[in-house]
């Protein structure tokens, strides 16, 4: 008979579960497309997101530039919940871009399961453009539910990417500000530097 605790055996379980969870996402980040987004086309980049795409603002335009994309459009509010992105994103023109790069999903950490719907809803309104999703970092509930739904959706759309966000975070904790989740206002300029850079060479 097992002589641990079941303490001991809920620890461990726990801890299978999240090596578990982590070897699935390393796994599926495989799925994204062998080539960088912007590979072959003129990379007009347009972009729809949260509070975190907001802050990078100020300076992804120049980012973008720096690996020869341009931005034509940049939408993105505080507290905007995926299918807030998804209604605006129907409200917009998609046909003079090559690149849609998307930062939703931190606002819908109540709601994992409805993430997968979500990222298919983007890629329908999509319609063949490229996606490069940035994926859900920092202190945050249920990121990798959210981040296993965006990464399983790489496996139904060829032309969707998932940018790890999360793996940014980890190696540079200085990056973020007191709440754990929102980058400074010095450090922003990082997040647009390191999506624009994987806009240019890809993973």
């Amino acid at each position: 008979m097992d002589g641990r605790t079941p303490a001991a055996l809920r620890s461990r379980s726990v801890l299978v579960l999240a090596i578990v969870v982590v070897g699935s996402l390393a796994s599926l980040t495989a799925c994204n497309p062998d080539f960088a987004p912007s590979r072959g086309i003129e990379c007009r980049v347009g972009v729809i997101g949260d509070s975190l795409m907001l802050g990078t603002q100020p300076s992804l335009a120049n980012e973008l530039a720096s690996v020869g994309c341009d931005l034509v459009f940049f939408d993105a509010a505080k507290n905007r919940k995926s299918l807030e992105g998804i209604a605006a994103l129907l409200e917009r023109d998609l046909s003079g871009i090559d690149i849609l790069l998307v930062g939703l999903g931190t606002n819908d950490y109540r709601w994992p399961q409805h993430m997968g719907p979500m990222v298919d809803g983007v890629m329908r309104i999509a319609n063949g453009t490229r996606v490069v999703w940035v994926g859900i970092g920092g202190r945050i509930d249920r990121k990798l539910e959210l981040n296993l739904a965006i990464l399983g959706a790489t496996t139904r759309w060829e032309n969707l990417w998932y940018f790890d966000w999360d793996a940014e975070v980890t190696a540079h904790p200085e990056w973020m500000g007191g709440d754990g989740l929102h980058l400074t206002r010095e450090t922003y300029p990082n997040r647009s530097r390191v999506i624009a850079r994987f806009l240019g060479a890809g993973s």
